[in-house]
């Protein structure tokens, strides 16, 4: 498919390279004929001088100007005191009583054919003739084509890459990803939607068709959301996490860059980008960074032995093994901490329970930075029903609350060094020991994450999964509806035999779970992400991550490297299920999705559209020229009526002379015979 994309291009690229060396051909033969009616004008001219009518070389210079007209739309003005003739083009004398101007070709800024001027290099722009229609041809009408070819490919590479990078399979499994794409290592701190990552050269950049998007239809900074699933190849189970960019007014700068996205991924803050949930700082297995290629860089993802990355709507997650099991935490700050400023800071539960560790995350590295200081000094007292002050933050902690080794919890930081909105809250989650779930399914809704309406599982009152005499009873929160006016929904199911430990639970829109065999506790409440649009702006394709695709252009495009080298990585599903062919059903359908904005075209019609139109021209020329045709016949047929030869007149005039010439011959015969008369008399 790539390299028959690849030959319509480069057949229309070749036939505009040929119009080149056509259009030069052309203009050598314009020059030869100026020159030489430029010579006729002054051998006529000298004739006419002594009184000679040169009839022959005044034919010659008749068909040399025929001639030239194919080239050109030319007006020729005759000398008569002279008998030259003065050749006009666009209002400059090509051909005067004596010299000629020649001409030249150049190439457009276009790339295509440019007529100019010999000596001075202006441009020509001539308005009819043979070398207007190849200027055209090469300026105008292939441009239009190959952009169109262009337009198709690219939407081709954006459509087909955005799917396969957010999608995935049960065989899936693929713990690094790499750009495609170079930045120009000058603007990685430059929005990613900025029109100078579209300035491509020297291939850096983002090309325009594959921009990422922030905006709105109306133009205006949207929300928008990149799933990263960090999955277990040894369990099977991920953890899902989302970086949401947040034009809002508590995230400053909302800047959207390629460093800040390097930052977020790290760090869980980077700009206007924020990482949910914020437990592990940033997204907890994966570590990015900028790497350098040439004279630019690529973004590089890598996961942490034994785990695979993919950007899919796909849950399998487990959300209570990351719940919070410790008492409420309220963390707040008495005044501005610039070493915090616009950054996460974690809290870690440590030393048998009773000591929280503060540290911040490397920007570049994601490593852990303890804070305030290196240890002790970062060590805060867990001080239940009171409070402690570490660096400038201060903890009030829950009157009761269990906490355990190795639990997290995060606030963020403004610009200015203060919790975003003054406090930042922790509450509790789960009770430690409690049976876990699994979510599972594949979402069929249409909603994209928003953390401010997550869906949730709480325990509405205590009991053991499947026992009859003590079920649990649970209450899942999701939400239905157009993605602008989501309705909230509750569903209540009481956890008896009908739903033994293993079993699904569904929810809704395709989505269940699965609990563990054990009890649950009252009060147990814990959130888990459901999203159906994992890459909102488009960063994947924009950067050329995980994509079917290579290139930008019909020219350039090709499978990308790592699907030719491991075919298992084409994305054939939504989900880790065996035998989901979701996504590849989804690729396919693009050919008939209308996906050209207002046209309201798909790609079929595109391309239908595209030759059509060529067809149309094509007869339209012919039927132009066979017009012309009869035109250009018309008009010799009346030159030779006025200016031509007529046989029958010709032979009538040569009678008329032959006659005449008789008549004269007869009187000169009879005139000497008198004389001879006379003489004889005289004699």
């Amino acid at each position: 498919f790539t390299s028959t994309i690849n030959a319509i291009y480069d057949r229309i690229e070749q036939q505009r390279s040929t119009l080149n060396v056509q259009a030069e051909e052309e203009v050598n033969t314009v020059n030869r004929l100026t020159t030489d009616i430029a010579k006729l004008n002054q051998q006529i001219s000298r004739e006419v001088l002594v009184c000679n009518h040169p009839n022959d070389m005044e034919d010659q210079r008749d068909s040399l100007v025929r001639e030239l007209s194919q080239f050109l739309d030319i007006r020729t003005v005759r000398d008569p005191a002279s008998g030259s003739v003065r050749i006009d083009m666009n209002g400059q004398a090509l051909v005067s009583s004596n010299n000629s101007l020649d001409l030249a070709t150049a190439t457009s800024n276009s790339g295509g054919i440019q007529i100019v001027y010999a000596g001075s290099r202006e441009p020509v722009n001539p308005t009819g003739g043979s070398l207007m229609a190849l200027s055209e041809l090469s300026n105008d009408i292939l441009p239009g084509v190959m952009e169109a070819v262009d337009t198709l490919a690219s939407t081709i590479i954006a459509e087909f890459n955005q799917l396969n990078a957010t999608g995935t399979s049960n065989t899936y499994n693929l713990n690094n990803h790499i750009s495609d794409r170079s930045i120009d290592v000058n603007l990685t701190a430059v929005n990613l939607d900025d029109a100078q990552h579209a300035d491509v050269a020297a291939g850096l950049g983002i090309p325009e068709p594959f921009a990422p998007s922030f905006v709105d239809a109306a133009g205006n900074d949207i929300p928008t959301n990149l799933t990263i699933n960090l999955l277990n190849t040894n369990t099977g189970i991920a953890e899902k996490f989302t970086v949401r960019y947040d034009p809002g007014v508590n995230v400053v700068p909302a800047s959207r860059s390629m460093e800040d996205l390097v930052s977020a991924i790290n760090t869980g803050r980077g700009g206007g980008f924020t990482v949910y949930p914020p437990r592990e700082g940033g997204v907890d297995g994966v570590s990015a960074s900028l790497v350098g290629v040439g004279s630019g860089v690529r973004m590089q993802l890598d996961a942490d032995l034994g785990f695979s990355i993919d950007f899919s709507p796909a849950l399998d997650t487990r959300p209570t093994d990351q719940a919070w099991t410790g008492g409420d935490v309220v963390v707040s700050n008495a005044a501005a901490i610039p070493a915090l400023s616009d950054r996460r800071l974690m809290f870690e539960v440590a030393n048998g329970g009773t000591e929280l560790h503060l540290f911040t995350l490397d920007p570049i590295s994601g490593n852990r930075q303890e804070y305030p200081a290196a240890s002790p000094a970062n060590q805060m007292a867990i001080n239940p029903g009171g409070s402690t002050t570490v660096g400038g933050v201060t903890i009030n902690f829950a009157a009761l609350g269990t906490y355990t080794d190795g639990e997290q919890f995060s606030a963020d930081f403004d610009l200015n060094g203060d919790v975003i909105a003054s406090t930042a809250t922790q509450t509790n989650q789960w009770t430690q020991g409690d049976a876990g779930f699994v979510v599972r399914g594949r979402y069929t809704g249409t909603h994209s994450f928003d953390p401010a309406r997550q869906w949730s599982m709480n325990v509405v009152s205590a009991g053991t999964i499947g026992d009859d005499a003590n079920p649990p009873v649970v209450e899942f929160n999701y939400y239905t509806g157009p993605e602008d006016a989501r309705i909230l929904e509750t569903q209540l199911l009481t956890l008896d035999s009908n739903y033994q430990p293993g079993t699904q639970v569904p929810i809704a829109d395709g989505v269940y779970v699965v609990f563990d065999a054990g009890d649950l506790t009252a009060g147990n409440d814990v959130d888990f992400t459901i999203d159906a649009e994992p890459d909102q702006a488009g960063l994947l394709t924009a950067l050329g991550i995980n994509g079917i695709f290579s290139g930008s252009t019909a020219s350039t495009m090709q499978v990308s490297q790592t699907l030719r080298e491991n075919p298992s990585f084409l994305a054939v599903a939504h989900s880790r299920s065996a035998g989901d062919n979701s996504n590849i059903l989804d690729i396919l359908n693009v050919r008939d999705r209308d996906i050209f904005g207002s046209e309201g075209n798909s790609l079929d019609d595109f391309y239908q559209a595209l030759v059509s139109d060529i067809a149309v021209q094509v007869k339209q020329v012919e039927g132009l020229q066979e017009n012309q045709g009869l035109v250009m016949a018309s008009l010799e047929n009346k030159r030779d009526e006025i200016s031509g030869v007529s046989i029958d007149e010709e032979v009538g005039m040569l009678i008329l002379q032959q006659q005449a010439y008789s008549a004269a011959a007869r009187l000169i015969t009879t005139a000497r015979e008198n004389i001879d008369t006379l003489l004889g008399i005289l004699n």
